[in-house]
């Protein structure tokens, strides 16, 4: 960029000399020379069309007409410079001396096209003649010579740009940057010392305005490195730099301290739209720490403290501008607040649902799109260590998190969760590749039940401790569509534990499912159970429950898109200690998620009263037959034995011949006749 600036001052140099050796002569032979010296000095054409016209009052100079200074032989984009007038105003005392000290100078709307070719060339490279001062030979002169770069030292009271226009073409990406409305001032009374810069300008549209100072202005033009101080401001955004800087390579050191308090200007000034990101996540932003930037396309950040609304995060970043840039990063944090991410959080305010959406608590999932885009903007590796998480009302303890991000794709690593005296472990995805989707694979084991559905669901009757697998898979651009696509599996297994506000043993024995009964709990040894997700339903057909007194049966879906369950519960008290008898009532849980109806199933009810009862008559009936047939035969029971126990003995029927007593009686008639026969005709069996 030096190269730029030797265009400048180059071109006040000629025009200078012009001011003290040629102000008797005519306008256009002070152009033409100041055309030839620059020639010489820098390469490139130099036209002046407005003429030259010197000035003594009440500055001495000169002041230019329209001014055009040729682009590169290569390039067909018209010329590098191209201004509608420039004025210098000189002190003639220190001229005539040979030093040159400039109190003004204005470039009026400049329009300045920096190009650099497919092949890497750059339209600021010039190729001056020998002697002249530009040739690679001053590239590398020191700040303690009077020379800068070929540029002989100068003083400028005031260097004024306005007006201005700046356009980078880059052949080789095809892309295309410009700066408009520019306004620019220096202030440098000593050439080798501090050089003070203002500037104002739009870019992408967005203003911005920047302010500093340069320490060894004169050696920083050499591409040498000097302190630095400079700050930038765009709307609510503003960044300040305090450190050393280089223009060859072009390169950074020192300290940065950024308040990022409005992301969309700031995004704006960058050419892109401020991601809609959730609370607590980069919204605003402040960081401190020490910056570096490489002349090898790479900035590093140093012992960083980074404010993110309520998370406070320390650690080391760094940031490689390859052909996709990539982030590697590690942060620590006392607590790393989330609960932003959860469904019910709204990028505005004042709707909480989202554009469009609904409200999660009310009447459904919100149905607000859900923008990923900046999942594409680069690659990252990103390592989170955490004394303490909250995620979606959920408080976790000492957690290790890394995430991947690679082509749109983002994987969270759990590594370590701990949780409610548990320990979480898996990976959760966020896809942004043709689309939105998400997923996960994870692990719970020896979680705290009661505290974690208290803080989750408002839910505090269940006290367990509860492992837990499950995987899923979600696809749509809103939190509605994600969870109406749900499919996956998984497991629940709770050891033993308590239900408070529940006497599941007086519910049965009072037929009354609001029963509570004294002590208002149910006791229970283990609760398990398996699902399977599809389109968004979840369903159960395995729920065991053991407990002292009773055990329960379940199954049923859990419509987790329409926020819905119908589940079937089946308990049972009082049984024997083989598991026959006791009492059963069926319970149906069945509504919206926020107010479910729990009531008995009484049409299983009856059916199972109606098949008892039919067994007792059918019981009775039998005995009532046997009792007549037992006096018939005369027949007598002794203790504790049955009629037809009794009746089967007096036949000499042995337990283990399988036939009913009718049966026996005929059979028993039919040998003592055939006996009786015989016994007449005295014949034998």
């Amino acid at each position: 960029m030096r190269w730029l600036l030797r265009i400048f001052f180059g071109l006040v140099i000629v025009v200078l000399l012009a001011v003290a050796g040629l102000l008797l002569l005519p306008g256009d032979k002070i152009a033409g020379f100041a055309e030839r010296k620059f020639q010489e000095t820098t390469g490139r054409a130099l036209t002046l069309k407005g003429g030259v016209k010197a000035t003594i009052y009440p500055t001495l100079g000169v002041r230019l007409g329209q001014v055009e200074i040729a682009n590169a032989d290569w390039s067909k984009q018209g010329p590098m410079v191209k201004a509608d007038g420039l004025s210098i105003g000189v002190e003639l005392l220190p001229l005539l001396q040979g030093d040159v000290r400039i109190r003004k100078i204005e470039l009026q709307s400049p329009a300045i096209l920096l190009e650099r070719a497919a092949d890497g060339r750059a339209n600021w490279e010039f190729s001056a003649s020998a002697g002249t001062g530009g040739g690679a030979a001053s590239q590398g002169a020191a700040a303690d010579d009077a020379s800068a770069g070929g540029i002989p030292a100068f003083t400028l009271g005031k260097g004024i740009i306005s007006r201005g226009k700046l356009t980078y073409i880059d052949h080789a990406s095809g892309s295309t940057q410009q700066l408009s409305d520019i306004d620019a001032t220096l202030h440098l009374p000593d050439f080798a010392r501090r050089g003070d810069i203002a500037l104002s300008a739009r870019i992408y549209g967005q203003p911005f305005q920047m302010s500093g100072d340069i320490a060894e202005f004169g050696g920083f033009l050499a591409g040498g490195v000097t302190g630095v101080r400079m700050k930038l401001k765009t709307g609510g955004t503003k960044i300040d730099f305090t450190g050393r800087a280089g223009l060859s390579p072009v390169a950074a050191d020192g300290k940065i301290d950024a308040d990022l308090s409005d992301m969309p200007a700031l995004f704006a000034a960058l050419g892109q739209t401020a991601p809609d990101l959730p609370p607590g996540l980069g919204r605003k932003a402040k960081i401190t720490g020490k910056v570096i930037y490489t002349g090898k396309g790479s900035a590093h950040l140093r012992d960083a403290r980074v404010t993110l609304e309520q998370n406070q995060l320390t650690g080391n970043a760094d940031l490689f501008f390859e052909k996709r840039p990539r982030l590697n990063a590690q942060f620590t944090t006392p607590m790393l607040d989330l609960s932003g991410l959860s469904a019910g959080e709204s990028a505005n305010p004042a709707n909480p649902a989202g554009a469009g959406g609904t409200s999660p608590a009310s009447t459904g999932w919100s149905t607000a799109p859900i923008d990923v885009s900046g999942l594409s903007a680069l690659d990252a590796e990103v390592s989170f260590v955490a004394d303490g998480m909250q995620v979606a009302g959920a408080k976790l303890g000492k957690s290790r998190v890394l995430m991947t991000l690679k082509r749109a794709r983002a994987v969270f690593e759990l590594r370590e969760l701990r949780a409610y005296d548990g320990l979480i472990t898996g990976q959760f995805v966020v896809n942004g590749r043709g689309g939105l989707s998400v997923g996960g694979d994870m692990r719970i084991g020896g979680v705290q039940m009661q505290p974690l559905l208290r803080d989750m669901a408002g839910y505090e009757r269940l006290i367990g401790t509860g492992d837990m697998e499950i995987k899923f898979l979600g696809v749509g651009d809103s939190m509605a569509a994600i969870t109406r696509s749900l499919s996956g599996n998984g497991a629940l297994k709770l050891g033993q534990g308590e239900i408070l506000g529940l006497d599941l043993v007086g519910m049965l024995r009072n037929l009354d499912t609001s029963y509570q009964g004294k002590g208002k709990k149910t006791i229970f040894d283990s609760i398990g159970a398996t699902f399977t997700i599809k389109d968004g339903v979840l369903r159960n057909d395995d729920l065991l429950f053991k407990a002292p007194l009773a055990t329960a049966t379940g199954k049923g879906e859990v419509d987790i898109g329409a926020r819905t369950i119908n589940y079937r519960v089946t308990p049972v008290a009082l049984a024997k200690a083989d598991g026959t008898g006791g009492i059963s009532v069926p319970v149906l849980i069945k509504g919206p998620w926020s107010k479910p109806r729990f009531r008995p199933d009484l049409k299983s009810l009856v059916k199972g009263d109606i098949d008892v009862k039919t067994q007792d008559i059918k019981r009775r009936a039998e005995e009532a037959v046997n009792d007549a047939l037992a006096d018939q035969l005369g027949v007598t029971r002794q203790e504790g034995e049955s009629t037809k126990d009794a009746v089967r003995r007096e036949l000499g029927v042995t337990p283990e011949e399988d036939i009913s007593t009718e049966d026996a009686i005929k059979r028993k008639l039919e040998e003592e006749a055939t006996k009786g026969l015989l016994d007449l005709l005295g014949g034998k069996k």
